[in-house]
């Protein structure tokens, strides 16, 4: 297999971005003439490369030419892939789309959902919808590249969302992952059955990473689901973040670093122990 990076993180991240170039989120040559560029381990570097890389797709962009919706469309898409921190360029691209989307805030038990709704048709025709949920650290806007999409050319309504813990919840609501994924699920299928445009009985949850984990909790309450798509899911969440904490303190810390490192650690052991799948 071809190693796009020296450092498997950015391997990894730089194959996750060109998988999102079937569904108009990258464009392959521009993402491998950059792989090489960007400096293993550093994060400046990849930041940069890809800042630059945004840059110079707009710049192809001639303001005095009069270009069709799809091209700009589809540029729009890849620079805020580029730069994912800027939804305006993903609102800015899907407005061309027809029928183009609609941000909603969904009032939930203690806290509201962010969602896009794609329309497959501008039809009154009653249709299958498929909710879209990403994992630990991803936006919903990614994952309109990855199965939003495919689903829409298919002729599937589409919700993008995020819960607690996720990127529009912590930002602007600061709420952290909560385990009774239900909680979100739930107000996003009350929305979708209060639309005529929607067939009751053919709601799907597809949920990609830890939103997989998530997504099969939120299945196991809510009976209105007819199918549940787990892809890459973690099946014990515990262990997977327990990777991630660090044992010793780390050998670049100080004693009271290392301390508090420890103390951190053992607090959220505990606190991650109470997540269980079914309560």
């Amino acid at each position: 297999m071809v190693q796009l990076n020296p450092d498997r993180n950015f391997h990894f991240e730089l194959l996750r971005v060109l998988a999102s170039a079937r569904g108009s989120g990258a464009d392959i040559a521009e993402i491998l003439n950059i792989s090489d560029q960007i400096e293993p381990g550093n994060f400046e570097s990849w930041y940069e490369n890809f800042n630059d890389l945004a840059t110079w797709i707009l710049s192809t962009l001639d303001p005095k030419h009069d270009y069709d919706k799809a091209t700009l469309r589809d540029a729009y898409l890849r620079n805020h892939h580029c730069v994912g921190a800027m939804d305006s360029l993903f609102d800015k691209a899907t407005a061309m789309m027809d029928p183009s989307p609609e941000r909603r805030s969904l009032k939930a038990d203690g806290f509201e959902v962010p969602v896009i709704f794609f329309r497959a048709s501008p039809t009154s025709e009653p249709r299958p919808v498929l909710i879209i949920g990403n994992g630990l650290d991803g936006s919903m806007e990614e994952m309109f590249h990855f199965h939003g999409l495919q689903a829409l050319e298919i002729g599937y309504h589409v919700v993008l969302y995020e819960g607690p813990g996720q990127c529009t919840v912590r930002r602007q609501q600061n709420l952290g992952f909560i385990h009774d994924w239900e909680r979100v699920v739930t107000p996003v299928i009350d929305y979708l059955c209060s639309l005529a445009i929607v067939d009751q009985k053919r709601i799907g949850l597809l949920g990609n990473s830890l939103g997989g984990y998530l997504a099969a909790r939120a299945a196991a309450f809510e009976r209105r689901i007819a199918a549940t798509i787990l892809i890459d899911d973690l099946f014990d969440v515990y262990a997977q973040l327990s990777d991630l904490l660090p044992t010793e303190g780390g050998g670049a810390c100080g004693s009271r670093e290392r301390e508090t490192v420890q103390r951190i650690s053992g607090e959220a052991n505990e606190q991650i122990h109470q997540y269980e799948m079914v309560d």
